[in-house]
Parts: C-alpha cells; sequence; structure tokens
C-alpha cells in the first residue's frame, strides 16, 4: 500500500490528507451500505487510506438478554500510508425506538467500543487519537468526543457518550468510533470484537475493563441497576500478523 500510495502521487496530483478529513470518511464507514462504502472506501483511497481485508471469523451478532433491538457493524480496520497509521472503526444503530426514557437523558452514559483478544504477539504500538459520536436517525443532533473513557489501547479502546432527547429526536439511534494507532500496530494481532451497552431508567455504566479471558471482546462491564442495561457484541474478526 505504501507503493501504491508513492505511485498514485506520482501519476496525479493527490488530495492532501489531515486528521479531521480521514476521520470524517472513517467515521461513516460505520452503517454505511455496500455501495455507501464502498464509495467511502474510494475516496479514502485517493488520501491513501486502504481497508485492511481481515478475516471475520463468526457470520451473525451474539447480544446479551433479548436483545435484538441493536445491530452492530464488525470492526473495520484501514492502514493509512500517509501517516503510516493503522485505525480501528466500531458503530452500530437500533433497529427499532425501544430506546427507554421518552424525554431527557435516557439512563445514564451509553458505552460502545472494540475489544481485542486471542493475541499472540506483544502489543508495542500506542493510541494517536481518537473519536466517536452519536447521533439520531436523521442525523440532525450529534453528541461526539474527542477522548476514549475506557481501554488502554492494547486490550482495545472505548467511548461513553450520554444518550438524549433533543427536540423529539433520540440522540443516540445510531453510533460510531475509531481510535489510530502508531505505525506498530501492524506488528500486532487479535480478533476485535465491537460492543455496546445500552443503560435505561435507572440504570449507569460505572465502569469498562478489558483483557478478560473467557468473556465476549475480553470485556467486564460494572453497571448500576444493571436489570435496565443490555450489552451487545458485534461479529468477531481476525487481525495482524501471526508467529
Amino acid at each position: 500500500m505504501d507503493e501504491l500510495y508513492a505511485k498514485q502521487s506520482l501519476l496525479r496530483s493527490s488530495p492532501t490528507p489531515t486528521r479531521e478529513i480521514v476521520d470524517a470518511l472513517l467515521l461513516q464507514v460505520p452503517n454505511a451500505t455496500p455501495e455507501e462504502k464502498a464509495a467511502i472506501n474510494a475516496e479514502l483511497e485517493t488520501y491513501g487510506v486502504y481497508e485492511f481485508e481481515a478475516p471475520v471469523i463468526e457470520s451473525a451478532s451474539t447480544c446479551a438478554t433479548d436483545s435484538g433491538d441493536v445491530a452492530l457493524d464488525t470492526p473495520t480496520i484501514y492502514y493509512e500510508a500517509w501517516s503510516t497509521y493503522w485505525s480501528v472503526t466500531c458503530g452500530g444503530h437500533w433497529k427499532n425506538n425501544e430506546y427507554g426514557d421518552s424525554a431527557g437523558n435516557v439512563g445514564g452514559a451509553d458505552g460502545f467500543g472494540v475489544g481485542y483478544t486471542n493475541s499472540s504477539n506483544k502489543y508495542s504500538s500506542k493510541v494517536m487519537s481518537a473519536s466517536a459520536y452519536m447521533t439520531d436517525v436523521n442525523s440532525n443532533y450529534r453528541a461526539s468526543t474527542s477522548n476514549r473513557s475506557d481501554g488502554d489501547g492494547s486490550k482495545g479502546f472505548g467511548f461513553r457518550i450520554q444518550d438524549h432527547w433533543k427536540s423529539g429526536y433520540y440522540v443516540g439511534h445510531k453510533w460510531s468510533g475509531l481510535c489510530t494507532y502508531d505505525r506498530w500496530f501492524g506488528n500486532y494481532n487479535g480478533v476485535a470484537t465491537a460492543y455496546y451497552i445500552h443503560t435505561y431508567d435507572s440504570a449507569s455504566l460505572e465502569s469498562v475493563s478489558f483483557g478478560f479471558d473467557g468473556k465476549t471482546a475480553g470485556i467486564s462491564a460494572t453497571i448500576t441497576n444493571s436489570v435496565k442495561s443490555f450489552t451487545a457484541f458485534s461479529a468477531d474478526k481476525s487481525f495482524g500478523v501471526y508467529p
């Protein structure tokens, strides 16, 4: 991809990439239709950003409790030849309007992100930046953050954003996040699984911890009044270099 990007830059005038431009495109990948994703990837390639074709190793989402309410995207991994960085995306959306409360904040903050498991290589990378947002079904209103709430990068990353109602719209219907690593993430390996934790009524997400054997996505969450919450997971995706 480095060679391809170098050739592209020589053959034609490539757009000048910036972190803001690339992140804005990457955050559109979750929830995109196959046609929309193809168009996004084509634009990303003009900036020297290429999808890493990692195999999906589980075909269907696994949801806790009785939650068939949400759909989660499998994490997507991109290599950025313009910066030699790597980015991992996550996201999802509600399939109905069974969010919980109908005004103000809906429970406590919701959590979402990606957990890494089954790594056999040493983690020697570091997180360069992160970004996430929630929006309503029509993308009229948005709540965003550029700070990770959970995870140290080696076992995963997570965000917490307060979902709420605004002007009759539920800001939390769709969510998207990404974490960008330095070049050494290319030497790491494992299984990436996205998660989503929804709270409503009196429930509150207190903490999310990573690196737990035997747990889906390797995460463990502490939730006050957890009966008013659920956790959902995406399909698994294998990535990286294996010894």
